[in-house]
């Protein structure tokens, strides 16, 4: 895994400590943070949600720098490259701002936004949306389809065996398009 930029450290401490480096210790706890999704609760300070909402899927000990560093090691979809997807991810929030949420779940976990958590952290984002799980899935149904992940135009995957197996699919699936192609050309040179 690629390192954390000094850029991202610094972000992350100062997001961290509220630029008094002292830890805050009025955050709020999983159970508050259940109660703050409610329809009332639209955002949450990014502090506040590094320091209570765990990154998603991962065993414990994972925290936010060790997603961080990650992410920026994930090949792009449309590149390749390491690190090229969450670049684009900046980019976006840079010029148009934190437009779409973030989802916590039911286990107090982030189920959805770590692109987005992590952007927020480089540019020093105070306050991140935050969305429903049924947004969360109506979003990725407007940005990819019905389509297999494997599929998606962008996004990235994890070196290895996960971009092989993508690289693999994506071949996979032209070849099935190309044989069509020629059985169609086919069938319309014998009618």
């Amino acid at each position: 895994m690629t390192a954390m930029t000094p850029k991202m450290v610094e972000a992350l401490g100062f997001l961290v400590e509220h630029g008094n480096g002292d830890v805050a210790h009025d955050r709020p706890t999983k159970q508050e943070h259940a109660l703050a999704r409610g329809p009332g609760c639209e955002s949450l300070a990014l502090a506040d949600l590094l320091a209570t909402v765990p990154p998603g899927h991962r065993t414990e000990p994972w925290t936010w720098e060790d997603e961080a560093r990650d992410i920026q090691s994930r090949l792009c979809l449309c590149c390749g490259q390491p690190g090229h997807y969450q670049k684009t991810v900046e980019a976006r929030i840079a010029t148009h701002g934190l437009t779409e949420g973030v989802c916590v779940g039911d286990d107090g976990r982030l189920h959805d936004g770590h692109h987005r958590v992590v952007a927020a952290i480089a540019l020093r984002v105070e306050r991140v949306p935050l969305e429903t799980r049924d947004a969360a899935d109506s979003r990725w149904l407007r940005d990819h389809g019905t389509f297999v992940w494997e599929l998606r135009q962008f996004g990235d995957v994890h070196p290895g065996e996960a971009w092989a197996h993508v690289q693999n699919f994506r071949q996979a699936a032209r070849d099935f398009v190309a044989r069509e192609a020629v059985v169609i050309a086919e069938q319309a040179d014998c009618q």
